[in-house]
């Protein structure tokens, strides 16, 4: 009788160098909310890089994201808090509203002394985090 193995989070180092048979990694869903395409898709990209972690949606605003909230149960979103329409502290108050338990990353160009204070007020729980302005060069040659 063959019996699956199951890993957590904490397994992930272990997972990448043991390539076993029936290995299932248990992955955790993240959410992501940017108004900036290519932001959401290099999140998601280095997120779908990692074998404990999922993109398992995202939006480009507020109102899409709590729309898809209701249907995809993810267990971290990640907030802009720079948004069209409803800005990220709003949409952080209307989240804890609706999901209580629910933690949140937030990132922002925005300065930090300044809003990590209201996005905790807001009700995010994993606190806030600059996004760099740019990124650095490629080398070339």
């Amino acid at each position: 009788m063959h019996h699956e193995k199951k890993y957590c989070a904490g397994d992930a180092m272990k997972l990448k160098e043991r390539k076993e048979p029936g290995l299932h990694v248990l992955q955790s869903g993240i959410f992501i909310v940017d108004d900036h395409p290519i932001v959401r898709k290099g999140l998601g990209e280095l997120i779908n890089q990692e074998p404990d972690l999922k993109v398992v949606g995202e939006a480009e605003d507020g109102i899409s994201a709590l729309q898809e909230l209701k249907k995809k149960k993810p267990d971290l979103i990640l907030v802009d808090l720079s948004l069209k329409g409803m800005s990220g502290l709003e949409l952080i108050k209307h989240i804890k509203a609706k999901f209580p338990k629910m933690p949140m990353l937030v990132l922002s160009m925005l300065d930090e002394s300044i809003y990590a204070e209201r996005v905790l007020r807001a009700g995010a729980r994993a606190g806030h985090r600059r996004r760099p302005a740019q990124c650095p060069r490629a080398a070339s040659g």
